[in-house]
């Protein structure tokens, strides 16, 4: 089942923004980060069956150059600490 804008409107009582509806993977909401690299990252993610840490690496690091410089890099560092203790961990 495809969830469209009209779906989701006449499920929830929620009124989607309208985006000249345009498919989730087509579109970014706050900002164009994303949308501006040749792969986006939740595409990549998704198609290489990366975890939360791994994901989230790969979000940050994809990102910080157009918006959060160096607090973006640190929570890069972050998740691959966590994902280091959790391999650790035996998890």
């Amino acid at each position: 089942m495809r969830i469209t804008k009209d779906c989701v409107s006449a499920h929830s009582g929620y009124e989607a923004p309208d985006y000249g509806y345009k498919p989730p993977h087509e579109r970014q909401v706050g900002g164009s980060h994303y949308k501006d690299l040749p792969i986006q990252p939740s595409e990549f993610i998704r198609k290489n069956g990366l975890g939360w840490y791994e994901g989230n690496i790969i979000k940050y690091t994809c990102r910080y150059k157009q918006k959060n410089g160096a607090e973006d890099i640190r929570k890069v560092i972050h998740y691959a600490e966590l994902l280091l203790e959790e391999l650790e961990r035996g998890a």
